[in-house]
Order: C-alpha cells, then sequence, then structure tokens
C-alpha cells in the first residue's frame, strides 16, 4: 500500500491507529447487536458485519419488531432494546415449546414474574401480550408425567394466579402438568384444559398442606367461593387427591 509507482515509502502508509480504528468499528457493529464473531472471513451471502448492520436498524426502529428464539435467550441477551421496542420469542425455554407471546420493553420499577413481566439484562424489562385466557406454557410449565419438574410447576401456576387479582381462565395444555402443590384459585377463576382427557393435572407427592387451619392433601383447593372446572383429569395416587 506504500508506494507509488513500485516506488517503496511514496504512498499511504498502514498505522496501527488506521487498522484499529476500522477493526474497532466492525466490532463494535457485532457487539452492538449481540453478535458473536465466528472467527471465519465475511463473503456474499454470509456476512456479519451486514448481519450486525441490519440488526442494529432494526433494534432502534420501533416500527419492526425485534425476534428471539425463547425467553431464556431473549433475557440473557446483551443487545439493548429501546423504550417501545416490540419483541417477539418463540418459545418459553426453545423455540417451538409452546411458551410464544409478544410483549413490549419498558423501563422503571418493576417485578419480574415469568409470565407477564420479565427482566433484561440492561435493567429494562418486557410486559408481555396479556388476556384473559393465561396459557400457562407462557408461564413455563414443563409436561411429563414425571416429579422431576413439579415444584417448578407448581411455581408458576402460583405466580400466574397472583398476577391477575380478578380472576380469568387457566388453561392447562395436552399432556401431564405434575404439580407440588394444591393449586388455590381465588374467586372468579376457572381451571380448563385444552382437552378433557389429554390435559392432566396430578400431584405424586403426597405431603400434607396446612391450608384454612387443616392438614390436607389435594390437588386443587377451592374453599368459601366458586371456581370453575373443565375439560380436565384430576389424577393422583391418593384417593384423597381430588377437588377439596
Amino acid at each position: 500500500i506504500n508506494l507509488v509507482g513500485a516506488v517503496v515509502g511514496t504512498g499511504t502508509p498502514v498505522e496501527a491507529d488506521w487498522i484499529n480504528d476500522d477493526w474497532g468499528f466492525k466490532q463494535a457493529i457485532l457487539d452492538e447487536a449481540g453478535i458473536t464473531p465466528s472467527g471465519f472471513p465475511d463473503e456474499v451471502g454470509a456476512s456479519q458485519y451486514l448481519e450486525g448492520i441490519k440488526t442494529v436498524v432494526n433494534i432502534n426502529d420501533l416500527s419492526q419488531a425485534y425476534n428471539f428464539k425463547s425467553i431464556t435467550l431473549m433475557q440473557a441477551s446483551t443487545v439493548v432494546l429501546p423504550i417501545g421496542k416490540k419483541v417477539f420469542w418463540q418459545g418459553y425455554y426453545a423455540e417451538s415449546d409452546g411458551g410464544s407471546n409478544w410483549g413490549i420493553v419498558a423501563s422503571g420499577g418493576h417485578t419480574d414474574n415469568g409470565g407477564s413481566i420479565f427482566t433484561l439484562a440492561d435493567g429494562k424489562y418486557v410486559t408481555a401480550n396479556s388476556k384473559s385466557k393465561v396459557y400457562l406454557k407462557k408461564w413455563g410449565i414443563r409436561l411429563g408425567d414425571v416429579t422431576t419438574y413439579e415444584n417448578e410447576n407448581s411455581n408458576a401456576i402460583e405466580r400466574a394466579i397472583a398476577a391477575y387479582a380478578s380472576g380469568g381462565t387457566l388453561v392447562y395444555p395436552i399432556g401431564t402438568t405434575v404439580i407440588k402443590r394444591a393449586v388455590q384459585p381465588i374467586r372468579g377463576w376457572t381451571i380448563e384444559g385444552a382437552s378433557r382427557k389429554g390435559a392432566i393435572l396430578k400431584r405424586y407427592s403426597t405431603e400434607s398442606e396446612l391450608l384454612d387451619g387443616t392438614f390436607v392433601t389435594t390437588i386443587v383447593y377451592i374453599k368459601d367461593t366458586w371456581v370453575n372446572v373443565r375439560d380436565i383429569t384430576l389424577a393422583g395416587d391418593l384417593s384423597a387427591q381430588d377437588v377439596d
């Protein structure tokens, strides 16, 4: 580069500051876009720098939504999203696991409840699109006729109920949802399965709970109120596990 007419030293010298400035600019694009360098050179049809520029433009354009494959990836992302940005996630733990939804980025005081409010890495949060029907896959329940997720599932259900003080409909998906503790819906709630035989709410735990001064072991606990229960199968190892 530093030559003219094959005479060395007569052209433009390559200086460290020049190279650092160029590389620093490109790395800043990738960092802002949340892209990890692949280690391979860019080429036509496979340019991380071009992808980064497009991503940065998308991030700051409120007319375009930003997409994540899961809540897990959204909350771990270093991408700084502006307030008012609409975001989509294609699953809760992984893409296409039934936990997809969308929401809007906001800032200020908040409490992450794992279903309607999610904290981002930079301290902002996303308020999820909410409806009267609360689909529990969007709150992180996991399916399977095993006790592996029983406590996690109970936590998710309790968070969902607490988030909607006026009630709503808890929708259990097709499959088996195993819980550790009794579901305690408040007045105005409906417990609904996606299929009477296909949606199963099950409890293996025989550990008694102290509810309203009485030790009980049950799947659904209803007292001094009315709650609709429909299109769902309740299952347990004890005959006492039913609706109290």
